[in-house]
């Protein structure tokens, strides 16, 4: 009877550290998939738009908006039909019913006009990034796809 239950214990303690191998294997796998390190490459390459430098954003938050939407759109910088930070066009800080927040045209896809933007606070601090819920006051009914 000792010796079932002392098998029944071993069998248990090896399920549960079966289960940390298990966890362990995967977060390698993980951590190594092409996907994971061509989001890490993305990080290393710089990219160049006309716009960089110009919007009185820090230079993170400047660099991080097209990582942010290629995130969004399922896309890597190195598909060449990936949108480009040098696609996006600046159209200033503008203020609607939400509050202050620069905004950035994305060329159309589908036909449908996009825009990207950065929510400040009233210091002029970013806030957060978004897209396509939010429509540029002014320049919407003036852009066309």
């Amino acid at each position: 009877m000792s010796k079932l239950v002392l098998i029944f214990v071993a069998i248990i303690v090896g399920l549960w550290l079966l289960k940390f191998v298990i966890r362990a294997a995967f977060h390698i796998a993980v951590a190594r998939s092409p996907n994971t390190r061509k989001r890490e490459l993305e990080r290393e390459v710089p990219e160049v738009a006309d716009w960089f430098g110009t919007t009185g954003l820090d230079e993170a938050t400047e660099r991080e908006l097209p990582r942010y939407l290629r995130r969004e759109l399922g896309e890597y910088l190195d598909d060449p039909e990936s949108l480009k930070a040098a696609d996006l066009k600046y159209l200033g800080v503008l203020t609607d019913e939400r509050g202050s927040a620069h905004f950035w045209a994305i060329p159309p896809r589908h036909g449908e006009q996009s825009f990207a933007y950065v929510e400040i606070d009233a210091s002029s601090a970013a806030v957060s990034l978004g897209w396509g819920d939010r429509v540029a006051p002014g320049v919407a009914e003036s852009s066309g796809p």
